[in-house]
């Protein structure tokens, strides 16, 4: 029973948000992995309507991140994980982390 669609469009929205960072905000692999993980579930688990269906992206998120051996899973989920580009001054370039 599968109810939810999604297209090309979900994965350029991923897509355009890591695009949006510039070099001398995002210094490290580990901040954009974080960036990315933050994307996902903007796109992707905002929009689930069952914990039963979060947790199963949840766990996806986890399973793909066993495969990053730049950072540990428990890093790259730690919580709270947010980023905007709202809180540096308006550039839509930039997307400033977390400190």
């Amino acid at each position: 029973k599968f109810h939810y669609q999604w297209n090309l469009r979900e994965l350029s929205n991923v897509f355009q948000g890591l695009c949006s960072t510039v070099p001398d905000v995002f210094t490290s692999p580990k901040q954009f992995a974080r960036l990315w993980v933050h994307e996902a579930t903007r796109v992707y688990s905002d929009r689930l309507i069952s914990t039963e269906d979060s947790d199963k992206f949840k766990e996806i998120v986890q399973k793909v991140s066993k495969d990053l051996d730049f950072i540990k899973a428990e890093e790259l989920l730690e919580e709270p994980n947010f980023f905007s580009n709202f809180a540096g001054g308006g550039d839509e370039r930039r997307c400033t982390t977390p400190s």
